[in-house]
């Protein structure tokens, strides 16, 4: 099921050039690049990415997250489709794009306010900042930008906040619980203002009022 979710951003690619692990999905950077390159899109990739629908499917059939689930079974399901809706915020407009946006109202929605109902501290665990593990033993052997993955891994997470926001999901309640340790992430964990500058627009999204996709004001 956790594979079939994550159909829909692909594998990491090799490092470039310059050392720093392109961290964003294949799919995303396509759109990004590609088009305005004049370079058509992988249609296999669209066809990878409805895939995982089969995923949705099968979670909601066979994994309901109720009371008697463990914790770790429904954090590992809350993670995956954390993900899968952050990876489908941006897909155009089209049949598919259309079709697994109505899973979402259909089928994912329900699926989290269960979870919220039943698990809502391992629903708080997964919004919140993740913790960078250390990657290496030897720091002239590393092969990992710290400062890089370190980014990445806060975008990655404030895009999760962001893709959930229009649903419903996240109430005031569950906001207040969760953005202390983000502001507190922000504040400590990134090295430079360049890097604010960088999430400058999820950021904003999220706080500013005309730009904030929540059910209600941020103040």
């Amino acid at each position: 099921i956790v594979k079939l979710l994550r159909e829909t951003s692909s594998k990491l690619t090799e490092l470039s050039a310059d050392g720093e692990s392109a961290k964003r999905p294949k799919w995303l950077r396509q759109l990004e690049g590609g088009r305005e390159l004049g370079r058509e899109i992988d249609p296999l990739s669209d066809e990878r990415r409805m895939l995982s629908r089969f995923g949705i499917w099968l979670m909601v059939a066979h994994c309901p997250p109720t009371p008697e689930a463990t914790p770790s079974s429904v954090g590992y399901l809350l993670g995956a489709l954390f993900q899968w809706f952050s990876t489908t915020a941006l897909l155009p407009n089209d049949a598919m794009g259309q079709t697994l946006e109505q899973l979402k109202a259909d089928f994912g929605c329900d699926w989290l306010n269960q979870a919220l109902s039943s698990h809502y501290e391992v629903f708080i665990n997964e919004l919140l900042p993740q913790q960078l593990e250390p990657l290496y033993g030897n720091i002239e052997d590393t092969i990992w930008d710290e400062r890089f993955v370190r980014k990445e891994i806060m975008r990655d997470g404030l895009s999760k906040l962001l893709a959930l926001a229009p649903y419903d999901i996240i109430s005031i309640t569950t906001w207040s619980r969760v953005m202390p340790h983000w502001l507190h992430s922000l504040n400590n964990d990134l090295v430079s203002e360049e890097d604010l500058l960088e999430l400058k627009v999820p950021i904003s999204k999220l706080f500013e009022p005309d730009l904030c996709a929540l059910s209600f004001e941020v103040s």
